[in-house]
């Protein structure tokens, strides 16, 4: 049975390649799924709310999950739902722990009490070009902690398939 499954996850794959699709495995638990099927962006298109993309954070953020995460615990490129495009505005309460985005119902971020993470306070409106990311799982590391993600760095959009 095992020979099977890997057998149509080989196909799976190689078809998927040859559309211009591409397959990711989510190690996290960010969103629900395990395998997802990825379509590469090459045009400028509208990232809805709700649509999943594949992205790589910018450097500054992989040096800090580095400071908090065991290296090799956690792997590029990322998955994460697109919340918002800009213009919005966030707004950060390190007291409350939450980030707002476009006075929505505030989002928890139980990170900053379990890790050394930097405290981000006040408010700022996304850049044109950016997006604020997050997982569906209260432990995902995302824009609630690190702010907007530059359009550049979303390399596809992406469905769950497994």
């Amino acid at each position: 049975m095992f020979l099977v499954v890997l057998a149509g996850a080989a196909t799976l794959a190689l078809a998927a390649h040859n559309a211009g699709f591409s397959l990711a495995v989510n190690i996290g638990q960010s969103l629900p799924g395990t395998v997802f099927l990825c379509q590469e962006l090459f045009y400028e298109r509208a990232l809805s709310p709700g649509t999943i993309v594949k992205f790589t954070p910018p450097e500054d953020v992989q040096a800090l999950l580095t400071k908090i995460a065991p290296q090799g615990s956690w792997h590029l490129p990322w998955l994460k739902r697109v919340v918002a495009e800009a213009p919005v505005k966030v707004c950060w309460d390190a007291q409350a722990h939450t980030t707002t985005v476009d006075g929505a119902a505030p989002l928890p971020t139980p990170l900053l009490t379990e890790y050394p993470l930097p405290a981000r306070t006040g408010c700022s409106t996304l850049g044109a070009d950016e997006l604020f990311l997050a997982g569906d799982h209260r432990q995902s590391f995302d824009s609630r902690y690190f702010g907007g993600v530059k359009r550049e760095r979303i390399s596809a959009i992406c469905m769950p398939v497994l």
